[in-house]
């Protein structure tokens, strides 16, 4: 699998830019880890499915071809 590269600003980069003072870049930064967490909080849910969705078909075809590989080896009863 090849990765993905995306370019991100650096977080720090993006508030600086705002034209905020130190003082509220550091409010700003020290908010973030209750940020992030609520916003994964929100997240959670919806990526478990999504996860799941994409996830289980697959485990049952490994399964199914497993299964088929097995009863290939084996004579018929």
């Amino acid at each position: 699998m090849n990765p993905v590269s995306i370019d991100l600003p650096v977080l720090t980069d993006v508030v600086a830019s705002e034209g905020l003072s130190p003082a509220q870049q550091a409010a700003v930064l020290g908010a973030l880890p209750g940020l992030v967490q609520d916003v994964v909080g929100e997240l959670r849910p919806h990526f478990e499915q999504q996860l799941l969705d994409a996830l289980l078909p697959r485990v049952a075809a490994l399964i199914a071809m497993r299964g088929d590989a097995t009863q290939a080896g084996q004579p018929d009863r």
